[in-house]
């Protein structure tokens, strides 16, 4: 940034200060007092000339200010730039939710790109030294392996629709949601994400499988206890 010199120059034009007497017939002749002040600011950056003119009236006198003021040139570069601002980014790894939580207040980390749960979240939100924000579409699962094992001797009970089945009933999303999240997740019945113009679409199906699939433990055992060989997989 070059230095900046201001030279102000001001005009000062004292038309009357006092009224004049006639002292010719007795007669008095009043003149009005008016004074007009021109005030010039001038910086020394590249040529773009900027005037501002304003009147101020007060009582009993008028003053006009022009100001010429030149100012930097926008950077033609910097105006069609794209992309982050930053000059430098550093990524680093933080595998632990509650160590980058700690970090962000010690101003050690900036942002950290990643969901967080359970007392670390609970922290961020109510640290005064921390933005947070809520995302939709993030979710945990639980993933069976159907496969069967190579060794005929093993069994992969997986591999059973009637036990995969059972674990949609003998789990407590709800229980989940509230303790292991905090609150801070719902419970996920479909792959369609909570905040989509799906979810609004299918809703009345989204509920029914809700109401099907709702914890049920004593339903989970029924259904492996039943189950056959012969049910298809």
């Amino acid at each position: 940034m070059s230095k900046k010199s201001w030279a102000l120059v001001a005009l000062l034009v004292l038309i009357g200060s006092m009224i004049l007497v006639a002292c010719t017939g007795g007669t008095e002749t009043v003149v009005e007092v008016t004074r007009v002040v021109t005030e010039t600011e001038v910086v020394e950056q590249e040529p773009e000339v900027v005037e501002v003119t304003r009147v101020v009236e007060t009582e009993g006198e008028q003053v006009e200010v022009t100001r010429v003021v030149e100012v930097e040139a926008e950077d033609p570069e910097e105006a069609s730039r794209t992309g982050g601002w930053l000059d430098t980014i550093v990524i680093v790894q933080e595998p632990d939710s509650n160590s980058a939580v700690a970090r962000l207040e010690a101003g050690d980390l900036h942002m950290y790109a990643d969901d967080i749960a359970g007392e670390a979240a609970i922290q961020a939100i109510e640290s005064d030294a921390i933005q947070t924000r809520t995302q939709y579409g993030l979710f945990d699962e639980l993933l069976f392996n159907l496969a069967t094992c190579t060794d005929e001797a093993l069994l992969n009970p997986f591999q059973n629709q009637a036990i995969r089945e059972a674990m949609s009933y003998a789990i407590d999303r709800n229980y989940v949601a509230q303790e292991l999240y905090n609150g801070l997740a719902v419970p996920k019945y479909t792959t369609i994400a909570e905040a989509s113009a799906d979810r609004a679409r299918f809703a009345a199906e989204i509920r029914a499988l809700e109401g099907q699939y709702a914890y049920n433990l004593e339903t989970a055992l029924s259904l492996i206890h039943i189950s056959e060989p012969t049910r298809p997989y």
